[in-house]
């Protein structure tokens, strides 16, 4: 199995690094996908919207260009490895807590471990993605992607709206990555005991876990795309009042995204550990 005990520096390390790495390359690589989710699940808070993937492909290509489905992308790319960590390390760290198996099976353990790696990741997660979201759903047709563009959006965030600004959407984003992981880490698991590399393993397990967590990241994207804060019962009865068809906008987008995506996270971090 790929999970370890969580008990000395070395696995901190690696945690660290594989996280990072194997974060950043999907991110990277699934980024173009993401961007086209992220403005369907936004644009479906409008009662009236109809949005389709061709509206939105023709909109990004019209109004910012193709460069556009790039945006966003330095946020993630850059502090990633910081949120896979998290993850990884309260997955770890999870494992090592002894308890009876006789009243907690295997892999129920697993599914309360993962829903804590999960918070444990939302932490780093949902500030890093309120800049993500912000630049993929901008109008404006130009837009530096670099370093100092999204340390410019973080002052006037913070000017603006305070700390409470950085936590819009964080609920939903917990209960996001606490309800995916709860599910993932189990099939995860499961599936290298059959054999299974790591990657395929990975790829497969979020599949099957992302319909369960879309709602929620629905709702933390229309709330962390507004540049204001916006109250959590009013988001929530807001996307209450609208057909569950919308709660699940974008739902091919994501599992599209989530197979290569997490094929190459959970690959990576298996291999990174022979030179780690």
């Amino acid at each position: 199995m790929v999970s370890q005990t969580y008990n000395n520096k070395k696995n901190l390390k690696y945690d660290f690094v594989s996280g990072w790495i194997g974060g950043s390359l999907g991110i990277l690589l699934t980024h173009p996908i993401d961007t086209v989710r992220v403005r369907m699940q936004y644009a479906s808070q409008s009662p009236y919207s109809n949005i389709t993937y061709r509206h939105v492909i023709q909109n990004i290509h019209r109004t910012i260009g193709i460069k556009g489905i790039f945006r966003g992308v330095l946020p993630p790319m850059a502090l990633r490895g910081f949120s896979m960590a998290l993850n990884r390390t309260g997955y770890n760290f999870g494992h090592s807590i002894k308890s009876n198996n006789n009243v907690i099976n295997k892999y129920s353990k697993i599914g309360l471990v993962g829903s804590f790696s999960g918070l444990c990741q939302s932490i780093g997660d949902a500030p890093l993605y309120i800049l993500k979201c912000r630049a993929q759903t901008t109008g404006r047709k130009k837009m530096d992607e670099s370093f100092s563009t999204y340390i410019k959006m973080a002052k006037e965030i913070t000017r603006r709206e305070g700390i409470r600004g950085w936590l819009n959407g964080f609920i939903p984003c917990s209960l996001c990555c606490m309800s995916s992981y709860a599910i993932f880490y189990p099939l995860y698991e499961y599936f290298l005991t059959k054999d299974m590399n790591a990657g395929l393993a990975g790829a497969i397990s979020a599949t099957i876990c992302w319909p369960i967590a879309l709602p929620f990241d629905t709702l933390r994207v229309r709330m962390q795309c507004q540049s204001y804060h916006v109250p959590l019962t009013k988001a929530v009865k807001q996307m209450w009042r609208q057909p569950i068809s919308k709660w699940y906008i974008g739902m091919s987008a994501t599992l599209v995204r989530a197979f290569p995506r997490y094929g190459i996270c959970m690959g990576t971090i298996e291999y990174s550990k022979h030179f780690l």
